[in-house]
């Protein structure tokens, strides 16, 4: 599967009817799954859960997901889905993170579509112009677009992303020219680098949706100027 496969997909997902569920990967919510996972995970599939997500499935088919479930759902071809296929064993969120991703960076001046968003008990799939398709169990309690950029609706600080190795990425991503970008020296912050492009600190700490604080800048980190 290519990145853009895998990201158009994850697409298709988005505009179904979808919940999150501790323990899912795209399967129909029916009443046989509610009680399998409710022997399986007591403490999340409560009463108050399974009838809510009763009724979300009164619209039409519900299809439920957890954060690394969205992403084996894919790899296992929902919505068919063929359980630990193509290479993708059953793993958490941090086994997804630590066996099949590689180039690991917490620079995202230079991200590509198809890429894993990770941050401690959670992964994404980034799908380009800083949006991030997740499954969560904050805010709206399914498959949604998330941001990368700070002040938009639904903004994540993730701190680090990675390339899928179970993916061929198309379309490399061309850096930003080097006249809108400064490479921070050991010594600098974000306010004396500011100074230098007669800019404040915090324009800009958000043209840097990477910068999970603004007291955290490390030597070699690019940092975006315009």
């Amino acid at each position: 599967m290519t990145n853009k496969e895998f990201v158009s997909k994850a697409k298709a997902i988005v505009n179904c009817n979808t919940a999150y569920g501790k323990g899912t990967f795209g399967q129909k919510w029916t009443k046989t799954l509610a009680n399998q996972k409710a022997k399986q995970y007591p403490d999340f599939y409560t009463d108050s859960v399974i009838n809510s997500l009763n009724k979300k499935a009164e619209a039409s088919t519900l299809y439920v997901f957890d954060c690394v479930g969205l992403i084996k759902g894919i790899i296992w071809e929902w919505e068919k889905v063929k359980y630990k296929s193509n290479g993708l064993d059953d793993v958490s969120d941090q086994g997804l993170w630590d066996k099949y991703c590689t180039d690991k960076s917490k620079d995202f001046s230079n991200i590509q579509p198809g890429e894993i968003m990770h941050i401690k008990g959670h992964v994404g799939i980034y799908i380009g112009d800083g949006k991030v398709i997740e499954c969560t169990n904050k805010w709206s309690k399914n498959v949604l677009v998330s941001s990368i950029n700070k002040g938009d609706k639904y903004y994540r600080a993730w701190t680090e992303h990675g390339k899928f190795t179970l993916l061929t990425y198309e379309g490399l991503v061309t850096p930003s020219p080097e006249a809108n970008i400064h490479i921070v020296k050991k010594g600098e912050t974000l306010t004396s680098i500011a100074k230098k492009y007669n800019m404040s600190w915090l324009k800009l700490w958000l043209l840097n949706p990477h910068i999970i604080s603004p007291n955290l800048i490390y030597p070699g980190q690019k940092l975006k100027i315009k």
